[in-house]
This record gives structure tokens, C-alpha cells and sequence, in this order.
């Protein structure tokens, strides 16, 4: 008999995704050279976010935690930054194509690696389909999923290559 009460059982069942998600996915972005943070950096600049202080606030992180990884992916060769013609302070970031290449590849390998835990909730009966459970998490999270719950996404991350 389960005698967890309702919160326990899902804050319980968030960790167990998020360490088998984590330790599985850090390995495979490992094997491309990065980290989660890059990772998902490089998603949002290939996506458009052009300038350092947006893409902090996208991700909800300090601008100097983000330029320390800016800094490491420059170093690596998989991102580029450019001065701003009109105004010096600013810079805009791009992928190099290198940056292009290794995104591409660890967004694959890291998708292959969720859908192929998403294919078991479609194999269980009873068990949500994983959109509803994808949208279902962004609201207990606060994102607002009824206009569109892929708003704050960046369009790579939108649709399965």
C-alpha cells in the first residue's frame, strides 16, 4: 500500500527523472565536448538569441555565469562572438559551423535518450501520452501553457528532428 501523499510522490518521482535523465544525458554530452549548460546554450544561439544579456535572462542565470561558459565555447570553436557596429559595448554571439555540427548531434543523441523513456508511458496503459505530461509539468512549474506551450522555447527545440 503507497501511504506517500500526492506531493511526496511527485517531488519522489521529479528526482528520479531528473538523476537518470542527468547521468545518462551528461554522458552523452561528454562524448560532444559539452556540458548541459553549453548544451542548451548552444540550442538558444542557434535559435537566435544573439546577445549575451539575453541569453542569461532566457535561462535564468547570472550574466557571468553565462559568460563563463560563452568564454569555453568560444574557446572550443563552437560559438563566435562580433562586436556590435553600432555600439561597442554590445556583442552578438553565432554558432560556428562547428558549433552547428556538434549541436546537432548531441540534440540527437539527447532526444533518442528522452523519447526512448517517453515510448514506455505509451506502452504502459493508464499513463498520460507525453505531451499532456510535458504541458502538465509546465504548468506545475508556473510557464504558462494555455496560449502555447512552446512560447519560451527557442524553434530548435520545437519539433523532433
Amino acid at each position: 500500500m503507497n501511504t506517500l501523499s500526492p506531493p511526496m510522490l511527485f517531488l519522489m518521482g521529479l528526482w528520479d527523472v531528473w538523476q537518470s535523465l542527468t547521468r545518462e544525458g551528461e554522458q552523452l554530452l561528454r562524448e560532444h565536448g559539452l556540458d548541459l549548460r553549453s548544451f542548451i546554450v548552444l540550442c538558444y544561439v542557434g535559435a537566435g538569441t544573439a546577445q549575451p544579456t539575453a541569453l542569461a535572462s532566457a535561462l535564468g542565470v547570472a550574466r557571468y555565469d553565462i559568460s563563463r561558459t560563452l568564454k569555453r565555447l568560444e574557446e572550443a570553436g563552437l560559438l563566435e562572438r562580433f562586436s556590435d557596429p553600432g555600439d561597442a559595448r554590445r556583442s552578438h554571439l553565432t554558432l560556428s559551423s562547428a558549433g552547428v555540427t556538434c549541436q546537432a548531434k548531441a540534440e540527437a543523441a539527447l532526444l533518442g535518450l528522452v523519447q526512448s523513456r517517453l515510448d514506455r508511458l505509451q506502452d504502459t496503459p493508464g499513463m498520460p501520452d507525453s505531451r499532456s505530461l510535458g504541458q502538465a509539468l509546465m504548468f506545475v512549474a508556473g510557464s504558462d501553457t494555455r496560449a502555447s506551450p512552446d512560447a519560451a522555447l527557442p524553434p530548435s527545440l520545437l519539433h523532433s528532428h
